[in-house]
């Protein structure tokens, strides 16, 4: 088969999972969307290189086209960084393939096939840390929707989900090579031995989630407890390109208008949650602690509702040596400072509660902080953007917040901000430590009217399923809703529009495999890889 041919084939499988990913309703192509490339793997493997770039770059335009966001009023910033994510990023692939390509050399191809599943999910899991981390496009995600088969999710997380999905491309790329070298003949193909364990490990592969589901399907779908919070969904939708410019107390009032609109309907809520950031930088008496924000606890005590609020906050240090290295002068005087991407929790002040603070710990690469900024700290000036996010402070405590239902009874709520929501690791240490109810904020008002908004709701599904949690999420334009712990959505708010929507949220004190012990499969992955490189090795030496 000529070169440009294989090309073409390599390019079908990127594309594949780009219509299996979110929003796209083809999930059922994930399970054949890795056949092509091997195939074509297969056939040249000196074009390695040029074969998986190929592959990766569809798969990275097909699901990845809209960070540059592509709106008439988009920063530059962000339209570069789309171009760039969707040329080099697909440069990061090289070593899911190069790995590959080394078990190919030194192995045989049942064995370097069976290792290739690994490589991926080591390379999936990879993807979510360091500074750079970007876990956007795990293979997992692609049966985000396919909730009779995607429950195992709360054993192994979405890496478990993404194996199983690679070994059954595996198994059938391993049947369609015995059918053809069995010259297409049905009968004596079916009477093969390895062909027949080929085919019971697959229905394996394919039956094992389906029947765990079930399990869980029904365990979960209708969950119900006495312990319940209503909580209200507050959607300004506010252009985040005027945000940062506007008076903060004109983004206060309109959160406040779509907050007083269901009262007057008649419909009580315990808790408001507004979206990432909706309090921008004011002054320093009310974005520093003591956090005074008059005009919001007036109407959280007059009413006896609590709210959740992104926030701009400021942290005074006395000196340069307690200060990080982002950290800035302030004024002429002998303190500095640095802004963090926060949420505060306001409660009645009968509860006698300070107004509790969380600190964003895992920013987005560049647009938020520059990574690795202790060690290029010359080059934080270079990245600020101008539309106020640029250069956070790192949080240091991954701690739930106490919402207070009555005199007797409290609700442990985290408030995951954002990008956060990506990190499985992350999340599931927050039902470890107690959470019942998750909360996720953000802001995907920069992507409005792209593939972006409904991929990243998408991506709090699977954290529903992983740590079986109802999830209450709030985006300045959408997608804002409520997610029930199979990763269901149990209702959303129209998009972009300013409005809310309630929902009663019943508490889950449930510890899911998942949410006890974390990223096991993709740490047994590298352990199995390391093992065939060590034996490698020593064959070597022998």
């Amino acid at each position: 088969m000529n070169t440009f041919k294989l090309y073409l084939i390599s390019a079908l499988g990127g594309v594949f999972f780009a219509l299996a990913f979110p929003p796209m309703p083809f999930n059922a192509l994930a399970f054949i969307f890795i056949i092509p490339i091997l195939f074509a793997l297969e056939q040249k493997p000196e074009h390695w290189y040029r074969l998986s770039y190929t592959f990766s770059f569809f798969l990275n335009l097909g699901t990845l086209w809209w960070v540059g966001s592509w709106q008439e009023n988009a920063d530059p910033f962000l339209m570069i960084s789309g171009i760039a994510i969707i040329l080099f990023h697909p440069f990061f692939y090289f070593i899911v393939f190069y790995i590959y390509k080394f078990f190919r050399k030194r192995f045989n191809f049942n064995t370097a096939l069976l290792l290739f599943p690994l490589i991926w999910t080591f390379y999936d899991w990879f993807t979510s840390k360091t500074d750079f981390a970007f876990p956007w496009i795990a293979a997992g995600y692609t049966q985000t929707n396919n909730f009779y088969w995607n429950q195992i999710a709360d054993i192994g997380g979405v890496w478990l989900l993404g194996l199983f999905i690679l070994y059954i491309n595996v198994f059938i790329y391993k049947l369609i090579i015995q059918f053809v070298e069995n010259d297409f003949r049905i009968k004596s193909f079916l009477n093969i031995n390895s062909v027949k364990k080929n085919i019971l490990l697959l229905l394996l592969l394919i039956t094992v989630p389906l029947v765990y589901s079930a399990f869980k399907l029904n365990e979960f779908e209708n969950y119900s407890s006495a312990k319940k919070l209503k909580i209200a969904i507050i959607q300004p939708d506010i252009d985040p390109w005027d945000k940062w410019s506007m008076s903060t107390y004109d983004n206060i009032n309109k959160h406040i208008k779509v907050q007083d609109s269901l009262l007057e309907a008649n419909n009580k809520y315990d808790l408001a949650l507004w979206s990432e950031t909706s309090i921008t930088y004011s002054n320093p008496e009310m974005n520093s602690k003591p956090y005074n924000v008059p005009q919001l606890q007036n109407w959280v005590d007059k009413n006896n509702i609590s709210i959740i609020t992104g926030f701009s906050e400021i942290f005074f240090y006395d000196s340069i040596d307690s200060a990080p290295v982002t950290a800035k002068k302030y004024g002429n005087e002998d303190i500095f400072y640095q802004s963090y991407n926060s949420s505060i929790l306001i409660s009645p002040n009968k509860y006698n509660d300070t107004i509790q603070i969380y600190r964003k710990m895992i920013l987005t690469p560049f647009s938020e902080r520059l990574p690795y900024v202790e060690i290029f700290s010359f080059a934080q000036d270079f990245i600020g953007w101008d539309v106020g996010i640029s250069n956070w402070g790192l949080g240091w405590n991954q701690s739930n917040l106490k919402c207070h239902l009555g005199e007797n009874e409290s609700f442990s709520i985290p408030s995951i901000i954002c990008i956060e929501s990506t990190q499985p690791n992350f999340v599931r240490k927050f039902a470890k430590n107690g959470a019942e109810i998750f909360t996720i904020i953000t802001n995907d008002a920069w992507f409005k009217y792209t593939f972006g908004p409904a991929q990243h709701f998408a991506i709090a599904q699977m954290r529903a399923i992983e740590n079986k949690r109802f999830i209450a999420r709030c985006s300045n334009s959408g997608i804002s809703g409520f997610i029930n712990p199979t990763g269901t959505i149990i209702k959303q708010a129209k998009p972009y529009c300013d409005t809310g929507t309630i929902e009663d949220i019943p508490a889950v004190n449930y510890i899911t495999i998942y949410s006890s012990i974390g990223d096991i499969f993709p740490y047994l992955s590298i352990l199995i890889l390391i093992y065939f490189i060590s034996l490698n090795i020593f064959n070597k030496k022998k």
